[in-house]
């Protein structure tokens, strides 16, 4: 590979590393309004809420203006809230809780030893470049050859 096809790979990774880190920590777009506790009990009371998803300890729903809102959990016993909502004749349902994407826990986990080892590689390819490649032992005859051409 030549100099120029080595640098734009070089840059497309570092790219691709910067777009899945900044992806990491960026806001999806159409993500429900997270809401304390206290205002979504609040919420049912005065009759806001239409729905619930109870999904581990989080709660996703929907208000009657039809916006949609999560909240966590504090209790663990949930008999007092499924009591509240069944007054407030909201519809309930449940799911089971998300497990982990494994190819993703595994990209994210290997990622930074992978780009470290991508860095070695391509420093030490850099380094044997400029030395014309990996520098090997000289022999005894090249050494003869140049002690007498100085001669």
């Amino acid at each position: 590979m030549n100099d120029l096809t080595k640098n734009i790979l070089l840059w497309v990774v570092i790219v691709f590393v910067l777009l899945l880190v900044f992806s990491r920590y960026m806001p999806a777009v159409g993500q429900p309004q997270e809401i304390p506790y206290s205002q979504f009990l609040d919420d049912v009371k005065l009759g806001r809420v239409e729905s619930v998803v109870m999904q581990a300890e989080m709660i996703y729903g929907q208000n009657k203006d039809k916006s949609n809102f999560k909240t966590r959990n504090p209790e663990t016993d949930y008999t007092a809230l499924i009591g509240s909502l069944m007054k407030a004749n909201v519809k309930i349902d449940a799911r089971e809780p998300k497990q982990p994407n494994f190819i993703g826990q595994l990209v994210l986990q290997m990622a930074p030893a992978l780009l470290l080892i991508v860095v070695f590689l391509y420093m030490l390819r850099q380094m044997q470049g400029a030395s014309g490649g990996a520098a090997p032992c000289p022999s005894a005859r090249a050494v003869r050859a140049s002690w007498a051409r100085t001669r």
